[in-house]
């Protein structure tokens, strides 16, 4: 009797670590799958990372600035500076496609007269430099958001400019106060700049309003006469991401979408660029790695100047200075990403 007791406890205990052996592997199953599905769709972590800011924004009542620092400049790490080392391969690449010689030089020469020339702009008329760099940011938003139509037209050219000054004005212009304390910062307390900016946040929902139906308008119009492929995943996902900025801080709200979304469609065309040449580069992961080096000097160098910053300079305002470290690689930036879409079109 003792025994058969023994052997029915046996197959229990078998059945059992059968069933949790199930589960373990299917749980190991779901969770690769979800790993995939982000690899092929890396903005749904964005959406996630943005939500979950934006619940413990809920729960704590606000967040704090060492948090929004951490989340932003684990955008800009992680996607941001990456996206950027890659300028110097795509252009050897498209030197490559195009029957060109290949000269380094002239990549650091744009870069140099960039730093000297939007410095020198900057210094001599802060605001004049703030609208600049807005209309570029304008610019390049647009095209890389619309870059599939197969017609470069100008009305696709005006359609591009509306999308980019959209996005620009409701990050911005979203966040309207928080933008004056940047745009104080930068042009050094310029009453120009103060008393436009304050302008336009007095009538921020007409403006954004207007800019929104001007876009939708000339997209519907530009679709309408040069049909272009839209998916609907990605227009869901950027509302999304646009919707969490809107609730989020300004900081962390440029991260979620110059970081979960700009850079990382970024990252993804310029993978795709590589591949129909047989590159030894084989997934988009190992394409990161690869930027990994000068990301990492990148990332010493900006952790120096903050320590520099910290222990002998605390009275100097660093906002300025990291402006123009992204308004100088701006430029070359959205000359290459445009002559590469230009080439594409063409």
């Amino acid at each position: 009797m003792l025994g058969f007791f023994s052997r029915q406890q046996y197959i229990t205990n078998k059945q059992q670590h059968l069933i949790i052996f199930v589960i373990q592997v299917k749980i190991q199953s779901h969770v690769i799958k979800y790993l995939k599905s982000i690899a092929y769709n890396p903005t749904s972590l964005t959406i996630i990372l943005g939500a979950l800011l934006l619940l413990w924004q809920e729960l704590q009542g606000s967040l704090s600035i060492w948090v929004q620092i951490f989340f932003a400049f684990g955008f800009v790490f992680l996607i941001g500076i990456p996206h950027r080392t890659l300028d110097i391969w795509l252009e050897q690449e498209m030197c490559k496609r195009e029957g060109k010689a290949y000269k380094k030089w002239t990549f650091y020469v744009r870069y140099l007269f960039a730093i000297i020339l939007f410095a020198a702009l900057w210094w001599y008329w802060p605001t004049g430099s703030v609208f600049l760099f807005l209309l570029i940011t304008a610019w390049h938003i647009g095209e890389s958001d619309l870059k599939s139509p197969q017609a470069n037209n100008m009305l696709w050219t005006l359609t591009r400019y509306s999308y980019g000054t959209m996005i620009v004005l409701w990050l911005f212009l979203g966040h309207g106060s928080q933008a004056s304390i940047l745009w104080a910062s930068i042009t050094r307390q310029d009453m120009l700049m103060m008393q436009i900016w304050l302008t336009l946040i007095a009538s921020k929902e007409l403006i954004i309003g207007v800019v929104c139906l001007i876009t939708l308008f000339l997209l519907f119009l530009a679709q309408y006469k040069n049909p272009s492929s839209f998916t609907v995943r990605k227009v869901i996902s950027l509302v999304v991401i646009l919707v969490l900025c809107e609730y989020l801080p300004l900081l962390p709200a440029l991260a979620l979408y110059f970081g979960g979304w700009h850079a990382v469609n970024a990252f993804s065309d310029a993978h795709r660029y590589f591949l129909p040449e047989g590159r030894s580069i084989n997934s988009a992961f190992q394409l990161w790695l690869h930027a990994m080096p000068i990301t990492l000097i990148a990332v010493v160098m900006t952790l120096g100047y903050a320590y520099f910053w910290a222990a002998f300079a605390k009275s100097m305002n660093p906002i300025p200075m990291m402006y123009l470290l992204v308004m100088c690689t701006t430029f070359p930036h959205q000359w290459l990403i445009g002559h590469i879409n230009r080439e594409k079109i063409s």
